[in-house]
């Protein structure tokens, strides 16, 4: 006789990489993963696909900090058509046909402008990808951005497969001082597809007196921002009641009396100190703890590192994941020791999930 026991406890997986799609009977095994869609590979859609029929949960990446490029001038040696979500971004958001439209620099407009460079992220060579201005999207143009992210997470390559939810990162309300780059250029001049002249970077303070407000800071970005959030959530919905954006960012803090909407993939639980500091593990933890429990669609993130898993929070995460339930997640720092601790506490929770279907 089967047991009536519904299954109460999940692990998510975040593939860093075409090759790690196509690698995934060989790990431990995960109920759910978040994929980065860059090109509209046929055969890397189509294994995707193979995941959900093998019943595993797809959650489609979209970065909401920054531009990254697309497969034509600057994205090395793959057709153009292949990067679908990249190029719409482009042509429409980033440019308005051929020339500059939403982008984060000052001036506005004109040859000489100093635009907005994420600091974590090259495009090619040294150049950097541009911020976004929340601020400026507004209106039809972010409900169309949305839509397209909504058709293109439930139909990538144009091959529809059943999508759980969109994973969107980077959702900082606020801008900080170390998003920014000063030391790098933008790839792209006032006309797309042009690098000459390049536009220099953007320093924080002029950024934050034109994009924010004099009073709240960022807060005609953060009121943007949120609005767009809350219409993805929207959209995603109507294509699917039970799918979810989950937002992955600023989560532990508030800024100001608001927060992005839920549900969270809380990164990094047991100590972020891009979030509270190098001497807050143990409110941090406290906090992330609380805040899975607000909403049991609440992602709880774990990061492993080169030192061993009992020393980094992992028995600590893993205990509280198998008195509460809900989704787990485990991601490496990207050394070779992370990494190979990463898959420890994958097949850890693994073992652990087997009493709790």
């Amino acid at each position: 006789m089967a047991s009536s026991r519904r299954r109460t406890h999940f692990i998510m997986r975040h593939f860093q990489s075409e090759k790690e799609v196509f690698q995934w009977r060989s790990y431990p095994p995960f109920d759910g993963f978040v994929v980065n869609i860059q090109y509209d590979r046929a055969n890397y859609i189509a294994e995707i696909a193979r995941m959900v029929q093998a019943g595993k949960k797809y959650f489609r990446y979209y970065s909401s900090i920054d531009y990254q490029f697309s497969a034509t001038n600057f994205g090395g040696l793959d057709p153009p058509d292949e990067a679908t979500f990249f190029n719409w971004i482009r042509d429409n958001v980033q440019f308005n046909g051929s020339t500059s439209f939403k982008r984060l620099r000052v001036p506005p407009t004109g040859t000489g402008a100093a635009v907005g460079l994420f600091n974590f992220y090259n495009a090619f060579g040294v150049e950097r990808r541009e911020l976004i201005p929340w601020k400026d999207v507004t209106g039809t143009l972010m409900q169309s951005l949305a839509q397209k992210m909504v058709d293109l997470a439930g139909a990538p390559g144009g091959v529809t497969i059943p999508c759980s939810g969109i994973f969107l990162d980077q959702t900082w309300l606020d801008h900080d001082t170390w998003m920014y780059a000063t030391n790098m250029a933008s790839g792209h001049g006032n006309v797309k597809e042009t690098d000459d002249p390049y536009f220099t970077p953007l320093d924080y303070t002029t950024a934050a007196t034109n994009y924010g407000t004099p009073s709240s800071g960022w807060g005609d970005h953060r009121a943007a921002f949120i609005a767009f959030v809350n219409y993805l959530q929207a959209r995603m919905a109507v294509q699917n009641p039970a799918a979810i954006v989950l937002s992955n960012g600023q989560h532990k803090t508030s800024a100001g009396s608001t927060t992005v909407p839920k549900p969270w993939f809380i990164e990094n639980a047991w100590n972020n100190v891009a979030d509270v500091g190098p001497d807050q593990q143990a409110a941090n933890w406290a906090q992330a703890q609380v805040h899975r429990l607000s909403d049991s669609r609440n992602v709880l993130s774990l990061t492993t590192f080169g030192a061993a898993n009992g020393a980094t929070g992992c028995p600590e995460i893993l205990a509280f994941w198998k008195a509460n339930g809900g989704w787990l997640s485990i991601n490496g720092d990207g050394s070779l020791a992370g990494e190979i601790n990463r898959e420890t506490a994958n097949m850890d929770a693994a073992m652990m999930q087997g009493g709790h279907y």
